[in-house]
């Protein structure tokens, strides 16, 4: 097709793209390579409300201040630092903050938004990343206003908050939320109670995506918690959160399709302790989750990466019985490879054994556990022997006649082969699946801080030495 048949809203697009890759310095350089494309850049005033000052080369007063009158009345993509700027580029921002009405998406800080009303931007803004300033000058009631004269929520839909207090963060949850992101405590020291945190998420039903991370929880959360139920929750990320068990117990996702679980963090009381803390272990959310009413029966992808205790791991092997459309499982956790070294007992603890057999999902009435899993991704104590012999018995039964019952080929494994088997047998793993990758593990925090002990140590022999 000759590129002067592509129609012009095509290239608009793709122009748009490459200012929010590059900065307003890509337009002079698309103007110069034709006339078409100059025209196509000087009638779409949107490509220069694309305003990025945390871009050092956007902040010459005289650029900024071009881009600005070129935009027009045209939606404004705005991205402002929380640094002093020269009172040039300050006068400019405050051009900016007074087109509030006409932002549609914005990465600011608190400091910033004060000079703006809410009133003003609620009809246009769709997306905002919005962090705390430090220090925080004037409430958030100056910048909301009286909030029960608005009887329609907001247009806002993605809400990224970080490190802010719920008086700047609860004004902005609506039905209207589909991507939701909370990161950061307030303050260093501070904890969040989860009802705080629970509060939010009832305030957001139809919401897609959420993400939880970095988040210091107290434990307690009243018995008579009600459920809250995100019926539209796609996917769900908790990132070195605290107490997410409790959490999410609270939530009903039954349309979830992407679970993580990555680094629970653990309270400096109990990071020491040698023994497990049954407010921390996740076996009550995998109980709770296996019932109907709570069960993400279409869930295809769980990761969990180092938030187990040696007690959960029955509860995972009942949770992903119930889960029959799981496609991908991810765990990095040297729990799993601990519990499938225990003694047998009245219930399976060894994940690899009750992936391998026919009658692993036995607390359903029998049957293969996951049976649509073709992605398997385990970094914990195993021997490539226990993915071999899980490869075959599920592959073997793809050969056979057909039945709802058999599981799928497992596909791609990744595991760490190379310490854990032979030449021989990670070769032989490799003919029973379409690709099998070795991993390296990555050194821990304590066995970094060990390893830099022991470099100082070396250090100061080697300059005792002379």
């Amino acid at each position: 097709m000759d590129f002067q048949q592509v129609p012009s809203a095509v290239y608009a697009t793709i122009f748009e793209i490459g200012v929010l890759a590059w900065g307003i310095d890509f337009l002079p350089r698309i103007c110069l390579v034709c006339r078409a494309w100059n025209e196509i850049v000087i009638s779409t005033p949107s490509l220069w409300g694309i305003i990025n000052i945390l871009d050092k080369r956007a902040r010459y007063p005289y650029t900024l201040g071009l881009q600005i009158t070129k935009a027009k009345a045209a939606p404004l993509t705005v991205s402002i630092p929380p640094s002093v700027l020269p009172p040039p580029v300050a006068w400019e921002v405050r051009r900016l903050t007074s087109l509030s009405r006409n932002w549609v998406s914005a990465v600011v800080h608190t400091n910033t938004l004060l000079q703006c009303r809410w009133s003003d931007m609620r009809s246009s803004l769709g997306s905002l990343h919005l962090s705390r300033s430090f220090p925080s000058t004037d409430p958030a009631t100056d910048f909301f206003g009286d909030l029960t004269e608005f009887r329609q929520p907001p247009k806002l839909h993605t809400f990224t908050a970080t490190a802010l207090s719920k008086e700047w963060i609860l004004p902005f949850l609506s039905s209207s939320i589909k991507f939701f992101r909370l990161k950061v405590n307030p303050r260093h020291d501070d904890q969040v109670h989860l009802t705080s945190t629970i509060d939010c998420l009832s305030r957001i039903p139809a919401v897609n995506t959420l993400i939880i991370e970095s988040i210091r929880h107290f434990q307690s959360v009243p018995l008579n918690q009600k459920t809250v139920y995100l019926r539209e929750l796609l996917t769900l990320e908790l990132v070195r959160s605290c107490y997410v068990s409790p959490l999410l117990c609270a939530i009903s996702a039954t349309s979830l399709q992407t679970l993580f679980v990555d680094h629970q963090y653990r309270p400096h009381r109990s990071r020491n302790s040698q023994n497990e803390s049954p407010s921390l272990a996740l076996a009550s959310f995998f109980s709770q989750w296996s019932h109907s009413n709570y069960l993400p029966a279409n869930l295809h992808t769980l990761k969990l990466v180092e938030c187990l205790q040696l007690a959960d791991v029955p509860f995972l092997i009942r949770f992903l019985s119930r889960l029959p459309n799981l496609v991908r499982l991810i765990i990095v956790d040297d729990t799993v490879g601990n519990a499938a070294e225990l003694p047998p007992g009245g219930e399976e603890r060894n994940l690899f054994r009750a992936l391998e057999s026919s009658k692993g999902a036995e607390s359903v009435g029998g049957g293969w556990l996951c049976t649509s899993l073709m992605v398997l991704h385990l970094e914990t104590d195993l021997q490539v022997q226990d993915l071999i012999r899980i490869a075959r018995a599920r592959n073997e039964t793809t050969s056979s006649p057909s039945s709802t019952s058999n599981p799928n080929r497992l596909r791609w494994v990744d595991a760490m082969l190379c310490s854990s088997g032979s030449r021989s047998e990670v070769e032989e793993l490799r003919t029973l699946v379409d690709s099998a990758v070795s991993l390296l593990r990555l050194l821990t925090e304590p066995d970094l801080w060990w390893a830099f002990i022991r470099f100082l140590l070396l250090i100061s022999l080697i300059e005792t030495s002379f």
